[in-house]
């Protein structure tokens, strides 16, 4: 009975099991970047045409903005990406506020990315006709609950953030720059996750990290993860049992948890214990 289902695909497209929809209105494609390689493929153009899989019977296609790679493959389903011509207009820690295509909008989301995110939902929403001020009323009330969450305990900061591959913590990034103080990592990740990266792409915005494997039977092991990040150049690098421990051994204003979803809910507890 709903005008509109906004479908997921699993993994991939081409060979997803959400590729059994038939009649779609409209095929999105988001920023594509490197993750779950072993079944998609190590490049970008690889896992591009594994995503294009799902454009079969679609009069419309919407993609993100992309990296070159990604663009160059993807611009021969569409001329028109997501987010081009968008511009920043303010950062805070309540989200962002831009222009984008004549119009003026506030997305209550941290880091630029979801910015372009949003820039990506307009789009979609306009080729359905939805469009003005409704477009503008829901990227206001969106909330996305472990993206660079931010909560306040014992009178330090903690953000929690579900990005677990390289490309996903841009926004953790964003945010942690914009704030001052000495920041500790609270970090635990699962095996197929490319932790060298992102400890190189992460470890200097922190004087301290506690590393924790997972409660999961696809959990990466702490010290896999204590190795990646002293390789990374952290010097001070601690193994704990489980993320409770974790956060109990931080210290500095600024608590961030991230590496897996997997791991906030438990974080968010012991946190919420200490308001």
């Amino acid at each position: 009975g709903c005008e509109y289902a906004v479908v997921e695909c699993g993994l991939g497209g081409r060979d997803d099991a959400t590729n059994a929809i038939k009649r779609k209105s409209l095929a999105v494609i988001t920023s594509v970047s490197l993750e779950h390689t072993a079944i998609l493929g190590d490049t970008i153009e690889e896992i591009c045409e594994k995503k294009a899989g799902i454009i079969k019977d679609c009069p419309v296609v919407v993609s993100a903005l992309q990296s070159e790679s990604g663009r160059k493959f993807l611009s021969r389903y569409t001329q028109s990406f997501a987010g081009d011509g968008l511009e920043i207009v303010s950062r805070s820690a309540k989200g962002s506020e831009f222009t984008y295509k004549g119009g003026r909008y506030f997305i209550g989301l941290c880091g630029d990315a979801q910015c372009y995110n949003a820039a990506t939902a307009i789009d979609a929403a306009g080729a359905l006709g939805i469009g003005g001020c409704r477009a503008e009323a829901g990227l206001v009330l969106t909330k996305l609950k472990g993206r660079c969450e931010i909560l306040k305990a014992g009178g330090r900061t903690y953000i929690l953030d579900g990005a677990h591959n390289p490309a996903a913590f841009a926004p953790l990034l964003d945010v942690l720059r914009g704030m001052e103080g000495r920041k500790s990592l609270v970090f635990g990740c699962l095996s197929d996750k490319d932790v060298g990266q992102v400890a190189r792409g992460i470890s200097k915005e922190f004087e301290k990290v506690l590393a924790f494997s997972p409660h999961s039977y696809r959990a990466m092991g702490a010290e896999q993860i204590s190795s990646a990040f002293l390789q990374a150049g952290c010097k001070d690098v601690r193994i704990c049992a489980d993320v409770q421990g974790a956060l109990g051994e931080a210290d500095g204003d600024i608590i961030a948890v991230c590496g897996s979803f997997t791991i906030l809910k438990e974080a968010k507890q012991w946190i919420e214990k200490r308001q």
